[in-house]
């Protein structure tokens, strides 16, 4: 009889209750893997958007700029900018692929391209590339050209020769000689403080009583590392007076005890020092033993 009652027991189907919270279950494994894999769909598509946008701003640099061909109006910078969507993307509607509205407007006298979807709003740090970081991306490029140990002294000068658009003609590299290649294939305009940094700007005002500054780079050409440094002239390198030097991602510079304005720093002579830590020994931000030096401050 106990043998009779277990097999039944065995046999016996769900009751209502327990087929519900079965059903319950299932459910709620569909919902988490439906919300996950929209979530991750979401997320594709936002990056997928942003790095279109970015590579757009980044081609219409390399197609103006660097091509030695600045657009000087909005119809110029217009046409450019539709040529490239129109190659790349078959216009806006292929930018992102959630097919949200993009916009875009020409900024730094039409030297960046800025783009911006409605549907997908970057974070601070995903925004696209400005004039100024696009000058540091050529920086980098050149330094990673001249530190291959497998290139001979020729073919990295035909290298920086190629990437500056074959303005650089020269048979020896000579931080001089980049610099006028290099502002020649920016539109002869060295990316404006204000444009990139405007606190840093204010604040350069206020210790300074100018309006007026500008990034600049130093090419030692034995190392291939550069320096960094702000002076208030936007088309020429004829003064090497520096008004703030970056050091460790930071701008420093030394103070006017008596007036309280910055003193700014001549730079001409560190051509004859080898690598970015020499130069910074040299103007004396860093002591010999790496430290920097309490007569240097951050400007804020």
């Amino acid at each position: 009889m106990k043998d009779k009652l277990f097999f039944y027991r065995k046999k016996r189907a769900l009751t209502l209750v327990e087929l519900l919270i079965v059903i319950l279950i299932i459910a709620i494994l569909i919902s988490v893997v439906y919300f996950a894999t929209g979530a991750l769909t979401s997320r594709t598509e936002a990056a997928t958007c942003l790095a279109n946008r970015k590579n757009i701003s980044k081609e219409f640099f390399l197609k103006t700029v660097m091509a030695g061909v600045p657009a000087k109006s909005e119809a110029e910078a217009e046409a450019a900018y539709q040529a490239i969507t129109a190659e790349h993307y078959s216009g806006n509607s292929h930018i992102c692929p959630a097919n949200g509205e993009i916009e875009h407007k020409f900024e730094n006298d039409f030297r960046d391209l800025r783009l911006t979807c409605k549907l997908h709003i970057e974070k601070e740090h995903e925004k696209q590339e400005t004039y100024y970081e696009n000058m540091i991306s050529v920086l980098d490029k050149v330094e990673e050209i001249i530190k291959d140990p497998n290139l001979s002294t020729k073919e990295k000068i035909d290298k920086i020769n190629e990437l500056l658009g074959n303005t650089y003609d020269k048979a020896y590299l000579n931080n001089s000689y980049f610099r006028d290649a290099l502002l020649e294939k920016m539109g002869g305009l060295w990316p404006a403080v204000k444009d990139q940094d405007k606190a840093l700007s204010d604040a350069l005002k206020s210790l300074t009583g100018k309006d007026s500054f500008f990034y600049q780079p130093y090419l030692i050409s034995e190392s291939g590392e550069y320096l960094e440094w702000i002076n208030t002239s936007e088309t020429t390198h004829d003064s090497w007076n520096a008004t703030a030097i970056k050091y460790n991602g930071k701008w420093y510079s030394t103070v006017n005890k008596y007036t309280g304005k910055l003193n700014t720093t001549q730079i001409a002579g560190i051509y004859t020092q080898a690598s970015l830590d020499d130069v910074y020994k040299y103007l004396g931000i860093i002591d010999s033993n790496g430290n920097l030096s309490s007569n240097w401050v951050e400007i804020k």
